[in-house]
């Protein structure tokens, strides 16, 4: 078992905007606690990041410095409370938000790891294997790269 307890930090003003209990499903994980409190992850062996501030009515580089500005919110607060964990940073653009998370925390290079294009990745063998109507390992396939201005 990868953990024995996920703890699922909201800190939007709005509630979770994630894909929920759906997402949950895929994780055979019996005590999941949701907290607005930062102090809740205290201790985690991994930290996964997922702010976005993506919108269709703002252009790449609004989204960009709100991205950062989320980042720079709390990221010192949760290397104070994780100060041996792993990041992982699944926000986009994954390669600039990975650099500053790293920036921001104060934690060694190694316990900082993006993955943007793995996810992407992932997503697209996904899309292949769907639409090849195949049972089989998925297929081979990369993204490499940042979405960009155009998404």
């Amino acid at each position: 078992r990868a953990a024995d307890k996920l703890v699922l930090l909201d800190i939007s003003d709005g509630g979770s905007k994630g894909g929920g209990a759906t997402d949950l499903e895929l994780f055979s994980i019996p005590n999941v606690e949701v907290s607005k409190d930062l102090s809740s992850i205290a201790g985690s062996k991994v930290v996964i990041i997922t702010v976005n501030a993506w919108s269709s009515a703002k252009s790449y580089l609004e989204v960009l410095q709100s991205n950062v500005d989320l980042l720079r919110g709390f990221i010192p607060v949760v290397s104070y409370h994780c100060a041996d964990s792993v990041l992982v940073i699944a926000s986009q653009p994954v390669e600039i938000m990975t650099y500053v998370a790293w920036k921001l925390s104060g934690l060694p290079y190694k316990q900082v790891i993006g993955i943007g294009c793995n996810l992407d990745s992932a997503r697209f063998q996904h899309v292949v294997q769907t639409l090849t109507n195949s049972s089989e390992e998925p297929q081979s396939g990369w993204v490499i790269g940042e979405q960009g201005a155009d998404k």
